[in-house]
């Protein structure tokens, strides 16, 4: 049940990964950074805060295997060596079962705090094989993971640099535009009394080829400022109305709010856009909602207003 400082668990680790070399299980380094504990620091003081960090190292140790290892690698970072996996997959499960212990707000005196930790996770393979590899993979899958504001990233190779994610996911996403990779979800409103649907609003959706979902303001964070924005747009816009179109003839009159952005706000041609589909798909105009953020609207005030 030991809690390893920095240079044990480098050495205990290091012995084990070695010795993983001729067996057939796997391993894998997770590692865990508590940003909010930075915040903390400046308050409650570093004694308080290293002591926290103990506990939760503590907390972790008694919830993985007993062959695991936990150390505490940095002023607000834990790293664990997960030993004997049988999958892949087992790493990821480990990296979620921490997640789920840690959402419990953590009791440190009379506080209860919100820990909201990233974890970065590397597996052990043939490319990467020593523990300083592993670390360096796990630390780069972190800064990943505080960059999409995921909880859990996994490190992989070809997402090292997070920029080339980026680029990789804007050449996907106009790929995906142009090939129907994307597709819209309804959120309906339901009337309590009569049951009945009265409107929905349409929600973009992408799942990537390799990536899985990915969220919809990350996919408009792509998009936005580039020339994929009007495309996503037009595409969005014109799925909507057709498919609104469809319920109508199959009995549902449902009205369908659809989302702008603050892009969208300012192109010139958005209210010819909205116009012409209007009359393409043949849909009454009191069908159809147009949703803005307020940001959207004061981004560019003057111009919004005259194309509101």
């Amino acid at each position: 049940m030991t809690v390893l400082a920095y240079q044990s668990f480098l050495k205990i680790a290091s012995q084990k990964l070695h010795e993983a070399h001729s067996s057939n299980f796997r391993k894998a380094v997770l590692i865990v950074n508590f940003e909010r504990l930075a915040e903390l620091d400046g308050v409650l003081g570093f004694t308080v805060v290293d002591n926290m960090l103990q506990q939760i190292a503590a907390q972790l140790k008694s919830a993985l295997n007993p062959e695991d290892l936990v150390g505490i690698t940095g002023r607000y970072q834990l790293c664990c060596l997960l030993a004997d996996l049988l999958t892949d997959a087992h790493a990821m499960l480990a990296a979620h079962k921490i997640i789920r212990i840690l959402a419990q707000p953590f009791a440190f005196g009379r506080r209860n705090i919100i820990l909201a930790p990233r974890i970065g996770v590397a597996l052990q393979n043939d490319s990467s094989r020593t523990l300083d590899q592993l670390m360096s993979n796990a630390s780069s899958a972190v800064r990943r993971a505080k960059l999409e504001q995921d909880p859990i990233t996994l490190f992989l190779a070809e997402l090292e640099d997070p920029l080339l994610f980026h680029i990789d996911l804007w050449s996907d996403l106009g790929h995906a535009i142009e090939t129907g990779g994307l597709y819209l979800g309804y959120q309906p409103q339901i009337d309590i009394a009569s049951g009945k649907i009265k409107s929905t609003e349409a929600l973009l959706r992408w799942v990537h080829p390799h990536h899985g979902p990915i969220r919809t303001d990350k996919l408009i964070q792509i998009a936005e400022g580039t020339a994929l924005m009007p495309k996503l747009t037009l595409w969005v816009f014109h799925t909507a109305l057709r498919e609104c179109a469809e319920y109508r003839k199959a009995g549902l009159h449902a009205g369908v709010s659809i989302n702008f952005s603050a892009d969208d706000l300012r192109d010139p041609e958005l209210t010819e856009l909205v116009s012409q589909g209007l009359a393409l798909w043949n849909v009454p105009p009191g069908d159809i909602t147009i949703e803005l953020t307020e940001t959207a609207v004061m981004a560019n005030h003057s111009g919004t207003l005259d194309t509101l």
